[in-house]
């Protein structure tokens, strides 16, 4: 008689476990991807100037260059 007084109880319960949400795709913090977008324009812009520098530099240094325009 009691499983019978506690049965819509119990059906609740049951259906109340049933009503949870889960996310199948993870969810992403636009203000963390903006972050990181940023990080890594910053750190490519870095990179180029420093591939800038190095041209200039080997340029500019290369001795042999300049005994080839002289002659």
């Amino acid at each position: 008689m009691n499983n019978i007084a506690i049965s819509p109880h119990i059906l609740l319960y049951g259906l109340q476990l049933q009503n949870i949400k889960r996310d199948a795709i993870k969810k992403l913090d636009i203000v963390e991807l903006n972050n990181t977008q940023k990080i890594q324009t910053s750190i490519e812009e870095s990179e180029d100037i420093e591939k800038i520098e190095e041209d200039n530099v080997k340029e500019a240094t290369n001795i042999e260059d300049l005994n080839k325009e002289n002659k």
